[in-house]
């Protein structure tokens, strides 16, 4: 469920339709078919999955056919109040607060969040010869971003960065070791939660195929220090 939390604040709308129809709506929206169907199993929902066609959009006067797409949609007034109550809303994007997600579950809730509205990136440095790692989080709301930051700062005992804006919307970056310190912990129990197939194997693709010497010394470092912090503990 925390994994659904995640997505849902990424991803996902709050609908009352409640002057209508007397019904309060969680919306889920996604490209990948095979995630919406394990968010259904998740939530033991029977409801169905409708596809959305392909259609022309705008956007600054750009004019592009947006990718078929496919929603879950789930009338629960229970859940809707709960999802209120933990910083959701109307118009979430631009408003929505960071929830208190308990130590044992953040892992999933940031891969929720991660498969919504996050990405993996790699590209060659400045040398020309070692492949950078790149993690980017991304939302309507800097203050959601700023406490992500700061909880992954806390919890992962990496450098906490600030949100910038770019196009319209907030972005949280994190690069090298932060951020694969960040997929290795999205990831550490990958099987217990859905997950996006095609990040999953980029980040594996990078830690087995690309990372450089350097990285690669630092994680060894990291997973010393780590392993005689515990030892200490």
């Amino acid at each position: 469920m925390a994994y659904v939390l995640g997505f849902m604040f990424a991803d996902g709308s709050l609908v009352d339709s409640n002057a209508s129809s007397r019904t309060y709506y969680l919306s889920f929206t996604n490209n990948d078919l095979d995630l919406l169907t394990q968010i259904k199993d998740a939530l033991s929902s029977n409801h169905k999955i409708y596809t959305r066609t392909p259609r022309v959009m705008f956007h600054k006067n750009c004019k592009y056919v947006s990718k078929r797409g496919y929603v879950l949609r789930i009338g629960n007034k229970e859940m809707y109040n709960d999802l209120i109550m933990l910083g959701l809303g109307h118009r979430k994007s631009n408003t929505m607060n960071f929830p208190n997600v308990p130590s044992d579950y953040f892992s999933f809730f940031l891969r929720g969040y991660f498969d919504g509205d996050g990405c993996v990136s790699f590209y060659l440095g400045p040398t020309r010869h070692v492949y950078a790692l790149r993690v980017a989080f991304t939302s309507g709301s800097i203050a959601f971003l700023n406490d992500l930051s700061a909880t992954l700062g806390t919890r992962l005992g990496i450098y906490s960065v600030r949100a910038y804006v770019t196009r319209g919307a907030y972005n949280l970056v994190f690069r090298g070791l932060g951020a694969l310190t960040i997929l290795d912990f999205i990831y550490l129990h990958e099987n217990k939660a859905p997950f996006l197939k095609y990040k999953y194997e980029k980040y594996l693709h990078f830690k087995d195929d690309l990372m450089g010497p350097r990285l690669r010394a630092s994680l060894v470092r990291r997973d010393r220090d780590r392993q005689q912090f515990l030892g200490v503990m």
